[in-house]
C-alpha cells in the first residue's frame, strides 16, 4: 500500500511476485510513460513523499485468490483514492468481466478517461477511441477535438486522455449507467437545440391528459405558451417533453 504522507490519499495493490511489483515505482522509465493515477501522483510528488506499507503473507500462500481476497480487504476498508476501480485484479479503468476485457484487447488503444463538467469526478473510463466512437455515436475528428479543447460534451462531459489527479477517482459509473446517462442527456441537447434554432411560434407542443385524453388534451403553439399554462420554465418544459415524464400525475406532452 502507497500512503501520499503530504495528502493522505492512498493506493493498494498486490502481486505473487512482490520484488517485481514494488520494482516497478522505482523505474522512471515505466512511471514517465504510465497514465495510470498512482504514477502520476508518484511523479507529482515524488516517492520521497510516499509510505510503502507491506501485508507479508506465509511463504506457504503462493495462490492468486488469496492475495486478491486480501486486496479486496484492503480495498474495502480503507477506499483508496489512487485506486479508480474498486475490485481487485482489475486493470485501472476496466469495469469489465474477463471476457469482455478479451475482445477489448483486440481494439484497445488509448484510454479516454470521462469527467463531470467541472473536472471534479470521474464517471468513467474507456478502454480505447474506438469503443467510445461505437458507443457515443460520434466521429473520431470530432472526439479528438473535445480532448483538445476540453470542450464539453453534451454540455456535461469532459473528455481527457490521463486521469486527473486531483479529482474524486473513486466511484465511476458502470457501463451501462453512463451510457444510459449520456443518451438522456443528448436526446435532451437535441430537443434544446430544436428549440433555439426555430422560432418557438412555429414548434406546437400537445398536452395529452392521461385519464382523459379525448376530452382533456389539447394543443398551444410554442413550448413557451404551453409552460406559460402550466406554470413551468421553458428548461423544464423542455425536459418534459424529452423525457416522457408525467406532469401532475395527468399531464404527457410531446411535439407536435
Amino acid at each position: 500500500m502507497l500512503t501520499n504522507t503530504l495528502n493522505g490519499k492512498q493506493y493498494v495493490g498486490s502481486s505473487i511476485n512482490l520484488i517485481t511489483r514494488i520494482s516497478m515505482y522505482f523505474m522512471p522509465s515505466i512511471i514517465i510513460s504510465s497514465t495510470r493515477i498512482i504514477d502520476r501522483a508518484l511523479l507529482k510528488y515524488g516517492l520521497i513523499n510516499f509510505k510503502l506499507t507491506i501485508h507479508l503473507l506465509p511463504i506457504s500462500v503462493n495462490d492468486k485468490a488469496t492475495v486478491l481476497a486480501l486486496e479486496q480487504h484492503y480495498i474495502d476498508t480503507l477506499n483508496p483514492i489512487y485506486n479508480i476501480l474498486k475490485i481487485a485484479g482489475s486493470s485501472v479503468g476496466n469495469p469489465f468481466k474477463e471476457e469482455a476485457k478479451d475482445k477489448l484487447r483486440f481494439e484497445r488503444g488509448t484510454r479516454i478517461y470521462v469527467y463531470s463538467a467541472d473536472a471534479s469526478r470521474l464517471l468513467f473510463v474507456f478502454l480505447s477511441r474506438t469503443l467510445i466512437l461505437q458507443l457515443l455515436h460520434i466521429h473520431r475528428t470530432t472526439l479528438d477535438n473535445y480532448i483538445d479543447t476540453d470542450k464539453l460534451f453534451v454540455n456535461n462531459f469532459l473528455f481527457k486522455s490521463a486521469p486527473i489527479e486531483d479529482a474524486d477517482n473513486s466511484t465511476p459509473l458502470e457501463q451501462s449507467e453512463f451510457i444510459e446517462l449520456c443518451s438522456n442527456l443528448q436526446k435532451a441537447a437535441k430537443v434544446l437545440s430544436a428549440v433555439n434554432t426555430i422560432h418557438p411560434n412555429s414548434i406546437s407542443v400537445t398536452a395529452t391528459h392521461i385519464t382523459d385524453p379525448s376530452s382533456l388534451s389539447f394543443v398551444l403553439p410554442s413550448i413557451r405558451k404551453m409552460a406559460n399554462h402550466f406554470g413551468v420554465s421553458k428548461y423544464q418544459m423542455t425536459n418534459l417533453i424529452n423525457s416522457g415524464e408525467v406532469f401532475s400525475d395527468h399531464w404527457i406532452f410531446t411535439l407536435t
